[in-house]
Order: structure tokens, then sequence, then C-alpha cells
């Protein structure tokens, strides 16, 4: 329902849009705009849109998933321990130094011996 619901938003969002930008087009058009002076107006609008949706989709996205999940495993498992694991990785923040992948916490901490190494780089073990 929830997705249904933003789905919704989303296309109407898009719709006013399009149908705003169209009537704005064709006024360009009227007063003697290039077909390309209008496609360099819609790459330039489209890069702008990209440049600050993308980057705050990412950052919101990441934050919503950390304060999310944890709960929902709550509700879903009941177990703390599994909860308290999945809230430690969104603190962490992943190194990549060759063809090892390790998890740091706080003050540079090692948590894991890699991917390659055999041990679990987000468990600890």
């Amino acid at each position: 329902l929830i997705t249904l619901a933003g789905y919704l938003i989303i296309y109407n969002i898009f719709q006013i849009s399009v149908l705003r930008d169209i009537r704005f087009y064709g006024l360009l058009k009227t007063i003697g705009t290039t077909g390309r002076q209008i496609r360099t107006i819609i790459r330039r609008q489209a890069l702008f849109l990209s440049c600050m949706g993308i980057p705050l989709g990412l950052i919101l996205g990441w934050l919503t998933g950390c304060a999310l999940v944890p709960l929902m495993l709550a509700q879903s498992l009941g177990g703390a321990g599994f909860v308290r694991t999945t809230a430690d990785l969104c603190r962490q923040r992943p190194v990549c130094t060759g063809n090892r992948l390790y998890q740091h916490g706080k003050a540079g901490e090692d948590r894991g011996k890699g991917v390659s190494g055999g041990g679990s780089p987000v468990h600890g073990q």
C-alpha cells in the first residue's frame, strides 16, 4: 500500500512537470528557439536534477535503512543480538585494501580477518 501511494505521488509530480514543460518548450519554439537549444536546456535540467537528487536519495535511503532495518528485524525475529549486529553495520565503514575487505569500528578497531581471509568481516569471527 505504501509503495503504491509513493508510486502515485511520484507519477503525478512527473505528469504535472511534463505538462508544464511541454507548454514552456512550446513557448520557446514560438519565439524562435532551435531544437538544439531546447535539447541543451533539457540536458542541463536533467544533469542538475540528477546531481541534486541522486546523492540526496542515497544519503536519505541509507539513513532510513539504518533506522528501520533494526526495528523491522526486532519485530520479525525478536532476537536482540542480531539486531545489535545489524545496527553496528550502519556505524562501521568498510575499507578495501587490495583483495580484502575489512570492517573498522571505533578508533580503527579491526572487526574481522577480511573476506578472503576466511573470517567474517561483519561479525568479527
